[in-house]
């Protein structure tokens, strides 16, 4: 019970950690919902919660506009090039590699 008591607070109590974090992820969002998305990346960084911005690299797809969209918007939003960082849905790509021929 313990244990449960714990996790819950800290998920719901966003615990800010002791030392920047080298990376916070950003979920895919739709383009009606994706300012509030960059909003929180530029408050982690200028408040030096991270190091940098985690994003899925894949092309649009569900909704999402796509790593190229988003690393350029976040651009547009003074993020730097070093503060941006694509990463792969290695899941997703390992149930692809199978189907290789």
């Amino acid at each position: 019970m313990n244990d449960t008591i714990e996790l819950l607070t800290r998920v719901l109590c966003d615990l800010q950690p002791e030392n920047p974090t080298n990376g916070a992820y950003l979920y895919c969002q739709t383009k009606s919902n994706q300012q509030s998305i960059f909003q929180a990346a530029h408050f982690l960084l200028n408040n030096a919660l991270t190091h940098r911005i985690l994003i899925l690299n894949t092309k649009a797809k569900s909704g999402y506009p796509g790593f190229t969209e988003w690393k350029q918007q976040l651009h547009q939003l003074g993020l730097s090039e070093d503060q941006i960082e694509g990463v792969l849905n290695v899941s997703f790509q390992r149930k692809v590699d199978r189907f290789k021929v």
